[in-house]
């Protein structure tokens, strides 16, 4: 019989994520995603010792920022636009892109 490793979930404390935020709103200009989401990523790696990704913080931020806002009224810290942000190919993307031609519109 094998054994399999549990994976344990690390959770980011609400008062940490708050704080990483609100020192790190200065990243907030035009196109500071990138920096804004790696002092994010920082922070949380020496706070609880969990990794982040982009879509994970992009997700917690709006969250955070509606609670504090629509619950307690309270202005949320600033934030970058996500500008990393890649749509999924589509199905049609990846037709043109292996060489599938559009079909020909017929008349009625």
């Amino acid at each position: 019989m094998s054994k399999t490793a549990k994976s344990t979930k690390v959770q980011w404390e609400k008062r940490d994520f708050l704080k990483a935020w609100v020192n790190n709103q200065h990243l907030s200009g035009p196109g500071d995603w990138d920096k804004f989401y790696s002092a994010m990523a920082k922070a949380c790696e020496e706070d609880c010792g969990g990794s982040l990704n982009h879509t994970a913080l992009s997700a917690r931020l709006g969250a955070v920022a509606r609670h504090l806002t629509k619950t307690h009224g309270l202005e949320a810290p600033k934030r970058p636009e996500r500008t990393t942000f890649k749509q999924p190919e589509t199905l049609k993307d990846i037709g043109l892109e292996l060489g599938l031609k559009p079909l020909k519109k017929t008349k009625k």
